[in-house]
């Protein structure tokens, strides 16, 4: 299982897709989507930009031609306008996403058997913080394959600036088309992902398996290990 995080610094919410497959780009991006479907719409109706800071390597690299083109294609969809800024080589720790999030998350299973996905999902969704944190988690079933090719062609109609400090770590994307002057809000209608919604709380009180709260569109029961398959207007989120 490839857990991916996002940690919204306004709200002190945390949101983790869990995938199945791979750590792609194209599975960091999905996270970003089913953020919004699931949180970020309700939480910020009139947003029209999204500040994102990333590490600078992984799936979410400032190098990866993937990871820019799966923004754009975000960007199209949504009509926002995605500032990214990624913290230089070796400085990944600086990230507050594993201060604030991931390291509470540890500390919340240690000692706990992750013998399942519902046990992981249950783990992540039960963490919490004095400070007033709050985690969600959903599992993402959709296919990741890694090895993805983009071509000169595709990175040439990318609508990608970049900053004049060092405009390789940080840079903005924008729509294809000119941005929807509407809110998010009038917007629910669209379900990008037609995703089904399961609190931590519904699942606790059911006894027998349950679908899981899924990032693809359609619900999967349940399976054992062992079964396992091979900001203000200008929001800010950690990744």
């Amino acid at each position: 299982m490839v857990p991916y995080g996002i940690y919204d610094v306004t709200a002190n919410a945390g949101f983790v897709s869990l995938g199945i497959t791979a750590d792609t780009a194209e599975f960091a991006v999905q996270s970003i989507r089913c953020w919004l479907n699931r949180m970020g719409r309700e939480r910020y109706p009139k947003a029209r930009e999204l500040t994102v800071t990333a590490d600078c390597g992984g799936s979410n690299g400032a190098r990866v031609s993937l990871w820019k083109l799966e923004l754009q294609k975000l960007a199209d969809e949504t009509g926002l306008i995605l500032h990214v800024h990624h913290y230089p080589p070796g400085t990944s720790k600086w990230n507050k996403i594993e201060h604030r999030l991931f390291c509470h998350i540890t500390q919340n299973w240690r000692g706990r058997p992750l013998e399942s996905r519902l046990a992981v999902v249950e783990l992540i969704g039960a963490t919490t913080t004095k400070t007033g944190l709050k985690v969600e988690c959903a599992l993402d079933t959709r296919t990741y394959h890694k090895g993805v090719k983009v071509s000169n062609a595709q990175m040439a109609k990318l609508h990608i600036t970049g900053d004049a400090f060092h405009p390789e770590w940080n840079y903005t994307i924008t729509g294809a088309h000119p941005p929807s002057h509407r809110p998010w809000s009038s917007m629910r209608s669209r379900k990008i992902n037609d995703m089904q919604t399961m609190t931590y709380g519904m699942m606790r009180k059911l006894r027998r398996p349950l679908p899981t709260p899924s990032c693809s569109g359609r619900s999967n029961w349940w399976e054992t290990s062992d079964r396992a398959p091979g900001g203000r207007s200008n929001r800010q989120m950690e990744l």
